[in-house]
């Protein structure tokens, strides 16, 4: 017998009266300028094929030509059997077009970010420091990741500096930011991501998917608009935007390339791409950097925006309240804390996360103590909910946390919420 799929259709139905379905309308024809979508001409102006160099004849003509001499597909993954000469050739242009040591070709920049981020920390005492307005596959990559985590707001380098003070001492630190956002359009100050990350011994991950062809000599992407190169420790992007093919980017060291390789399973697990596109990726390279002299400098001239710098600090709280024996009600005592908590964070600019964890005494079964945790957890987050304050996470411990004292387990101790709020205030 089939599960329950009734949510399912519940969620269905949940976006369809928000008008948040999803409804991809088809194309019936190139994607041009002026092409064709159901039926109707269209001038197309959502495409992130900046250059049209998806219908450019030296890159369809490398494509059919890789595909009647390697055939359709390669076979394999790229680290068994999957590896063509003709992808090795495509790697050796866009390290030279990105003016690095080597590069290393994923099926799709979003491979790339969720495949090779969780390689680059290994556990809370790592931090990863984000740009509130990362692309999504940043954020998921982010997601799969054990570290612990910064958000500073928009290319805020103010911010930056006091999230990467608070965490000074992490053993990695790792910033994260688009190179021109995919959202705004606009551009992060990465030389002065790069100072920060000098000072405080960081690493720099720059996403240029949008870059690309826009930015740097030749189009070469944000690292060489500013000069960095050799200086940002990965530099991800994509052909599938102003490149017009498809496939995503790592660009950096040898020593990048081939720890990527071995440990990024998005790359050691997806199938290799086709020859054909292999050949089209190194072609369309080719072709913008043979029009790169007439076009003269693609570096435009944008300026980051650079919100004034602000002076921040960070505030911790904690508290614990206490529940009666099987009961997941708030006692007045614990109301009243829980209020005077939530007044002393109204004084923050804001509340950066709130944290919330239940917990049982070790009477009753497991499941039992599981569930009454999350119901204690539980109407702590409602708690705060009628405070106007939201709970980022929630996690129901059971009885797993008891507090021992010198005779054995503190019952009384053990029936808790633990709750961990830290603010950011102005300076």
């Amino acid at each position: 017998m089939p599960g329950d799929m009734s949510w399912m259709k519940e969620r269905y139905e949940q976006l369809s009266s928000q008008s948040l379905l999803w409804e991809p309308p088809t194309l019936e024809s190139s994607n041009e300028p002026r092409c064709t979508i159901e039926g109707k001409p269209t001038i197309m102006l959502s495409a992130n094929n900046y250059l049209n160099l998806t219908t450019h004849p030296k890159v369809i003509d490398a494509m059919v030509e890789a595909t009647k001499k390697y055939g359709s597909g390669s076979g394999s993954v790229r680290a068994i059997a999957g590896t063509m000469d003709i992808h090795l050739e495509a790697e050796k242009k866009v390290a030279e077009f990105k003016k690095v040591e080597s590069s290393l070709i994923y099926s799709a920049g979003y491979t790339a970010n969720v495949g090779l981020i969780p390689t680059l920390v290994s556990g809370p005492q790592d931090v990863i420091i984000s740009d509130q307005l990362n692309h999504g596959s940043i954020i998921d990559g982010v997601r799969l990741t054990k570290a612990s985590r910064g958000v500073y707001a928009h290319n805020d380098m103010g911010e930056l500096e006091a999230v990467l003070q608070q965490h000074k001492d992490s053993e990695r630190k790792l910033i994260i930011t688009d190179g021109v956002f995919s959202m705004d359009g606009d551009m992060a100050p990465l030389d002065e991501i790069h100072n920060l990350a000098d000072e405080y011994d960081a690493m720099i991950y720059v996403d240029d998917c949008h870059g690309e062809g826009v930015l740097g000599d030749g189009g070469a992407g944000i690292v060489d608009h500013f000069k960095l190169q050799g200086k940002v420790d990965f530099e991800v992007g994509s052909f599938s935007k102003a490149l017009g093919v498809q496939g995503g980017i790592l660009a950096g060291s040898e020593m990048t390339r081939t720890y990527a390789l071995n440990h990024s399973r998005s790359w050691l697990l997806s199938g290799s791409q086709p020859p054909g596109v292999a050949a089209a990726q190194k072609a369309a390279v080719e072709v913008l950097k043979e029009v790169a002299p007439a076009l003269g400098n693609a570096n435009v001239k944008v300026t980051a925006v650079k919100p004034p710098k602000i002076d921040y600090s960070f505030h911790d709280y904690k508290a614990t309240v206490l529940f009666d024996t099987g009961s997941a009600v708030l006692t007045e005592d614990a109301s009243s804390s829980l209020t005077q908590l939530g007044m002393a964070t109204k004084k923050a600019e804001k509340v950066i996360s709130l944290q919330v964890l239940g917990h049982a005494d070790t009477r009753g079964d497991a499941g039992y103590n599981m569930t009454l945790s999350k119901e204690r957890m539980l109407s702590v987050a409602q708690f705060f909910d009628g405070l106007k304050l939201k709970v980022t996470s929630m996690f129901a411990k059971g009885e797993t946390s008891p507090v021992m004292g010198t005779g054995g387990e503190d019952l009384t101790l053990s029936r808790r919420v633990e709750v961990f709020i830290k603010t950011r205030h102005i300076d």
